[in-house]
């Protein structure tokens, strides 16, 4: 009868083990998020996007940085949209590379983007405007507190995505004026496409 009941513990070992597995690892799904005031300290400020040259001497409304940063765990991506009308790639690539050494992340891992408002201090010489000379570097230190402030917030989240019941696309990309293309909108769910640009090639006017 031994072997038996050696068969039979040996069962219950296994059975024991399933039950009691560590479960299977995975990354888990981080995100943070951050808004920094980029507002002038001082005053008056060059704006630019008026095609001439102006400045202000007040603030109407503050200006901000808004920041996402998520990570698996392993790797580490922000992105950082900051109210001002143009950003050049020098002060950005300064302020990427300051940033990426405290948060200890790769520079391709961040980035960073204008909203393109006509209203803001003015960081970049266009449309008639020279960048601010006091603006400029305050921005570029704003920046790297924008890239490293949702880093700090990093929790536990989830990605959640709906439908939307979308019967008319109103496409103003340019990216979709071959058939082929818009039809991928077709594909999606919608039932009509619009574009706002002339089509190539032939498509169904109807």
């Amino acid at each position: 009868m031994r072997p038996i009941r050696l068969a039979t513990t040996a069962l219950a070992l296994l059975a024991l083990s399933a039950v009691f597995a560590p479960p299977t690892l995975r990354a888990e799904f981080l995100a943070g998020a951050a808004i920094v005031d980029v507002t002038p300290k001082q005053l008056p400020v060059l704006i630019n996007g008026g095609m001439t040259s102006r400045s202000s001497d007040r603030v109407r409304t503050p200006i901000n940085a808004r920041c996402l940063a998520f990570s698996d765990g392993k790797e580490t991506c922000v992105i950082v949209v900051v109210d001002s009308c143009m950003i050049g790639r020098e002060l950005l690539d300064r302020a990427k590379e300051m940033a990426a050494e405290k948060a200890g992340i790769p520079r391709d891992r961040i980035l960073i983007s204008a909203t393109h408002t006509h209203t803001a201090p003015s960081s970049m010489g266009c449309l008639g405007t020279d960048a601010d000379p006091v603006y400029s570097p305050f921005l570029t230190k704003k920046l790297v507190e924008a890239v490293l402030a949702p880093i700090a917030n990093l929790q536990p989240a989830r990605i959640g995505w709906g439908e939307d019941g979308v019967e008319v696309v109103v496409d103003c990309s340019g990216a979709f004026l071959a058939r082929a293309a818009a039809a991928r909108h077709l594909e999606s769910g919608a039932r009509r496409v619009v574009l706002s640009a002339p089509a190539k090639g032939e498509v169904d006017a109807t």
